[in-house]
């Protein structure tokens, strides 16, 4: 997380992704997403944390935004996993808990291939 929102390299590529008969299509209903039935896994490291429900919540810019543009070219199956707090003494326990979710959500893909 940079500045509460997503690093200018990410911007970057997610405006060479986002592209008209690519990944997003426009109709008579407006726009449509292109890239449905995937599943997408966005793993953050972050200063501080913003759990939904507290007062720091409203400082996440991150999330929203990519949540918004992955939906727009059709990616809505999107799991989260922050490693919060990396900028003060709590950094490590996050990072485990991290770590672990990581871990949960390969073998929970593993084990949906595999049948």
């Amino acid at each position: 997380m940079y500045n509460f929102a997503i690093p200018s390299l990410l911007k970057a590529w997610i405006d060479q992704v986002v592209r008209v008969g690519k990944t997003v299509g426009y109709g008579p209903n407006g726009p449509q997403g292109l890239l449905g039935n995937k599943k997408v896994f966005v793993v953050t490291a972050r200063g501080g944390a913003y759990e939904k429900g507290t007062p720091r919540e409203k400082f996440d810019f991150q999330e929203p935004y990519l949540r918004h543009i992955f939906g727009f070219i059709g990616l809505t199956d999107v799991t989260f996993i922050h490693a919060e707090n990396q900028a003060r003494e709590e950094a490590a326990p996050s990072l485990a808990a991290a770590l672990q979710q990581i871990g949960h959500a390969v073998a929970e893909q593993r084990h949906q291939l595999s049948h």
